[in-house]
């Protein structure tokens, strides 16, 4: 975030200053810039594994995010809530992200 050349580039391609990311669209743009696997770097590292906890915790940050939800807690209702539009969105962008991880 502090080299010159790397900030030059990031603005030029996408227009705006490199910074710290404040929404998942500019994480997304930062994570695709650094994305350099001929290197052996990768835009991002997103915690995951085969168990239950280890998807749905990162999954759930992206899907609220959003604005979606898992579904009404009180009625048990999920149809319309989790396949909500924003929910969708969120969850895209969640799998979006896994295209720049090792």
């Amino acid at each position: 975030f502090e080299d010159p050349k790397e900030k030059e580039a990031f603005k030029a391609k996408y227009g705006y200053d490199l910074a710290v990311p404040t929404t998942y669209a500019q994480l997304r743009d930062i994570a695709e810039f650094f994305h350099r696997p001929d290197q052996k770097r990768y835009g991002i590292a997103i915690y995951t594994d085969n168990s239950y906890d280890a998807m749905a915790m990162g999954v759930e940050s992206a899907i609220f995010s959003y604005g979606g939800d898992l579904g009404d807690y009180a009625t048990y209702k999920v149809d319309g809530i989790t396949n909500s539009k924003e929910a969708a969105a969120g969850l895209d962008m969640y799998k979006e992200l896994y295209k720049f991880t090792p």
